[in-house]
């Protein structure tokens, strides 16, 4: 099973929730707030989408 810094580890490289983010938060706010296309290597193969996925249903076993 993958711990939660693995999930966040195949996020966008401009999410803020990412350990390895590449921004600061001014621009990772203003990535967002455009919806700018990333073709970061995440975002390029479709980890980004799939750690979204994994992150819902990791909260969602986890809840207390």
């Amino acid at each position: 099973m993958m711990k939660l810094e693995e999930i966040k580890e195949n996020l966008c490289y401009n999410d803020l929730r990412n350990p390895d983010v590449t921004v600061d938060e001014e621009t990772a706010k203003e990535i967002a707030e455009n919806n700018a296309d990333c073709y970061c290597d995440n975002c390029f193969r479709g980890k980004t989408v799939l750690a979204e996925e994994l992150l819902k249903y990791y909260y969602i076993v986890n809840e207390k």
